[in-house]
C-alpha cells in the first residue's frame, strides 16, 4: 500500500500526470526515515528537514508534523517488514502547460515503504570498499533533491566497480558520498565535512556526532583532503539505511590494516543501542 494525495491505494492503482513538475523537472524533495519494529526512528529530525527543505524551493508543506506521522503509521501498519525506510516525495505539482515555473500549484505527495535488509554482522567489521570520483553535482548540494542524476551516475560506476559508494572530491577536498556523508579518523580524532551547500546534513550524521560527543571522543566539522583521507587510521560513511559503515578500502589501496577500526565500532555499537533502545 502506498499514500498518493490524500489516499491509500495500491501501488499498481496509482497515477500521477505526465504534467507533474516531478517527472518534467525534478522540481521536489525527498525523505528517508528508517523504521524499526514498527517505530519510527528520528522523526523529528527528518520532518525538520524536509520542512526547510520545501521552505528554500518555496513549496508549501501540505501537512503539519502529527499529519505526517498519521500517515506514516498507516503505511507502516500495512508493511510485514522488521527493519524498513519509509520514502516520502514532494513535488511542486501538476501544470496546465509545460512551463520553466509555475506558482499556485498544490503539491503532490507521494509516500511508501521499503524493506531495509539486514546485513550481516561479519560482513560489517570486515569492511566495504569505495571509490573516489571529481564532484561535478551543483552548488546546493543541502537540499534533498529529487533531481539525482549525478549520484545516480556515480552510484552506478560503484556497482560497476563492485563497490560499497563513490566518494566525491570537489577542489581536492572531500565533500560526501554519492549516497552518504563521510568521517575520517585520525590520532583519536574524528573529522566530517562542515555543514554547508556542498553536502546533504545526514540525520544519521548528527546522531554519530552526538554519540561521538556523549562518548568524549573529539569530532570537528572540518573539510579534509583526498590525502588526509588516504592517510587516515578509519574511514567511515553514515545514511539512514546503511547506519554507520566502515570503509577499509578507498581506489583498491587498504586503509591501515584494512579492517574496522576502534572508534568506529564504539560508535556504531551506541548507535545499534539508540535505535533499538
Amino acid at each position: 500500500m502506498i499514500f498518493l494525495n490524500g489516499k491509500y491505494l495500491s501501488k499498481d492503482d496509482a497515477k500521477i500526470s505526465v504534467m507533474d513538475r516531478g517527472f518534467l523537472f525534478g522540481d521536489g524533495v525527498y525523505e528517508v526515515i528508517p523504521v524499526y519494529q514498527k517505530k519510527i526512528f528520528s522523526l523529528e529530525e527528518h520532518l525538520q528537514r524536509l520542512h526547510a527543505n520545501l521552505q528554500e524551493l518555496d513549496i508549501t508543506n501540505p501537512y503539519d508534523n502529527s499529519e505526517w506521522e498519521n500517515i506514516f503509521t498507516e503505511i507502516i501498519k500495512h508493511s510485514s517488514f522488521e527493519q524498513e525506510a519509509i520514502y516520502l516525495q514532494v513535488t511542486r505539482g501538476v501544470m496546465n502547460t509545460r512551463t520553466h515555473y509555475q506558482e499556485n500549484l498544490y503539491p503532490t505527495v507521494f509516500v511508501e515503504s521499503n524493506k531495509i535488509s539486514n546485513r550481516d554482522n561479519n560482513e560489517i567489521y570486515a569492511g566495504y570498499s569505495a571509490i573516489t570520483e571529481k564532484d561535478e553535482r551543483w552548488s546546493k548540494c543541502h537540499i534533498k533533491s529529487i533531481s539525482l542524476l549525478a549520484n545516480v551516475l556515480s552510484i552506478k560506476n560503484a556497482k560497476k566497480n563492485n563497490v560499497e559508494e563513490v566518494i566525491f572530491i570537489r577542489d581536492g577536498v572531500i565533500t560526501e558520498g554519492a549516497s552518504s556523508n563521510v568521517f575520517i579518523v585520525k590520532n583519536n580524532q574524528v573529522f566530517t565535512h562542515p555543514k554547508n551547500n556542498l553536502i546533504l546534513p545526514g540525520i544519521t550524521r548528527e546522531i554519530s556526532i552526538r554519540i561521538l560527543q556523549d562518548l568524549n571522543i573529539e569530532v570537528f566539522e572540518n573539510s579534509f583532503t583526498e590525502e588526509e583521507m588516504m592517510s587516515a587510521d578509519e574511514i567511515w560513511i553514515t545514511s539512514s539505511t546503511r547506519e554507520i559503515l566502515p570503509i577499509t578500502s578507498v581506489n583498491s589501496k587498504k586503509i591501515q590494516s584494512g579492517k574496522a577500526g576502534p572508534l568506529w565500532e564504539k560508535v556504531y555499537l551506541s548507535y545499534q543501542s539508540i535505535k533499538n533502545g
